[in-house]
């Protein structure tokens, strides 16, 4: 019995992606276009999004800001509304976030 049980919890953690798009998601079509472009998804790690004032804001982590770069937080339209920053001064909006609050929608 307890074979059986570890083959079903085997089987079910192999079955598992790391993608956490979970295709019913469907995300504006800019954003879609960003994951699409080759050049742009070398340097793109994570999607993320976040509810901010009724609309979600989308995180293109691409891990630049642990080098003192900067990675993006655009809208539904692709319009940047701020920005993740290593060595950056400090920008007001980023208090419109919970750092822990962002959903992963793609992943490499």
């Amino acid at each position: 019995m307890k074979d059986l049980l570890f083959v079903i919890i085997a089987l079910f953690l192999f079955s598992c992606d790391k993608k956490e798009d979970n295709g019913n998601e469907v995300l504006p079509q800019c954003i879609q276009d960003i994951i699409d472009d080759e050049t742009m998804l070398s340097n793109l790690k994570t999607v993320r999004r976040q509810m901010v004032d009724g609309d979600f804001h989308y995180w293109l982590n691409t891990d630049e800001m642990h080098v003192d770069g900067s990675e993006g937080i655009i809208n539904g339209d692709c319009e940047e509304v701020c920005n993740y920053c290593g060595e950056c001064p400090y920008e007001v909006c980023i208090e419109n976030y919970d750092f822990e609050g962002w959903e992963i929608v793609w992943e490499e």
